[in-house]
């Protein structure tokens, strides 16, 4: 039941679009559209969108290690309560057959491969009940991660009068690189968390990106 730290990749799937205050038409202005905001200045085309790379974002904050540490102390705990509920069982059954001894009856042999047959069963059902809390706990994780993430990228985006802001992921063609939100994202994150005297958020920027490309790493 051990989660991989490629799984936190599934954040970057996940969009987070943000309407914002204000009208939403059109403009002519289709040079402006293909060039894209200067960092820090505000949008020229009133339908501008942005993005925001999740999974880097969770990488250069700390948020993915930390997530991470979270789900393995809950399947370990998981683990260890399965472990200890199928010796309990197994000690059930071994009472059971040594009850019957070597001269037990069809019938009562019948009954233990019964009873063998329906541990196995709740076994299996305790293994996928453990699986399914896990996820659980990886969704809520996530999406609490995605609501922390929200109005910070909101903010910035009306700051720079983009209309709404989307996670990047593999369904992104392309965008221009400065829409890309990811970086002012992460400042402001590790300024809050500054702030909170947190200190899991590490000292590297993200991962680098080819300048111009909008792929999802």
């Amino acid at each position: 039941m051990r989660v991989s730290t490629n799984r936190l990749a599934a954040i970057a799937a996940i969009a987070i679009a943000i309407p914002l205050v204000g009208g939403c038409g059109r403009s002519d202005s289709a040079d402006s559209s293909a060039q894209g905001p200067e960092r820090g200045s505000r949008v020229g085309v009133a339908n501008a969108v942005a993005v925001v790379d999740l999974e880097a974002v969770a990488q250069a904050t700390g948020r993915a290690k930390a997530i991470q540490r979270q789900l393995e102390r809950r399947e370990k705990e998981l683990r260890e309560k399965l472990t200890e509920v199928s010796k309990s069982m197994r000690a059930e059954l071994e009472k059971v057959r040594a009850n019957l001894g070597e001269d037990a009856t069809t019938k009562e042999k019948k009954r233990l491969q019964q009873l063998i047959k329906k541990a196995q069963k709740r076994s299996r059902a305790n293994q996928r009940a453990a699986r399914l809390q896990a996820q659980r706990l990886r969704e809520k994780l996530l999406r609490r991660f995605r609501e922390s993430v929200r109005p910070v990228a909101q903010a910035i985006a009306e700051k720079r009068g983009f209309r709404a802001v989307f996670a990047s992921d593999d369904s992104l063609l392309w965008h221009h690189p400065k829409a890309d939100l990811t970086d002012e994202v992460i400042a402001e994150l590790r300024a809050r968390d500054a702030l909170g005297e947190e200190s899991d958020a590490p000292s590297s920027t993200r991962p680098s990106q080819s300048s111009g490309t909008g792929d999802a790493g």
